[in-house]
């Protein structure tokens, strides 16, 4: 679920005055569970859906952002696009080849059978060995 605030200049001054630098415009749409601990600036532009969460002292000079925990003391360059969209993060890799079948019609291009699956149980070891 989202929230819609609208900012009227008297709600800008009182945000600004609890240390939040909020964006421009009269209208942000987060997720309802979004957190932020100021002072920090809200200049970014949030996911209505995904939730995040952004630390003090944090710069956030226009990136998109969403489901993500961004901590203190942080900066997230203009342009910067985090979480948009939904990747394992437990796999070996977040490409979409780690984890879409057949990928770009990846399998025509192995030479040797590389098409069953291989565990991967958050341990990496490289091996040549056959």
């Amino acid at each position: 679920m989202s929230i819609v605030i609208e900012l009227t200049p008297d709600r800008k001054k009182k945000l600004e005055k609890l240390g939040f630098r909020p964006p421009a415009g009269v209208r942000v749409k987060v997720a309802e569970k979004s957190r932020w601990e100021a002072p920090s600036n809200m200049s970014a532009t949030f996911h209505p859906v995904y939730p995040v969460s952004v630390g003090a002292f944090t710069l956030l000079p226009s990136p998109e952002i969403a489901n993500a925990t961004i901590g203190r003391y942080c900066s997230i360059a203009p342009g910067v696009k985090i979480g948009m969209a939904e990747h394992p993060t437990e796999f070996l890799t977040s490409s979409t080849v780690g984890w879409q079948r057949n990928f770009m019609q990846w399998r025509r291009s192995c030479s040797v059978r590389c098409t069953e699956a291989c565990p991967f149980c958050r341990s990496t070891a490289y091996d040549n060995r056959q």
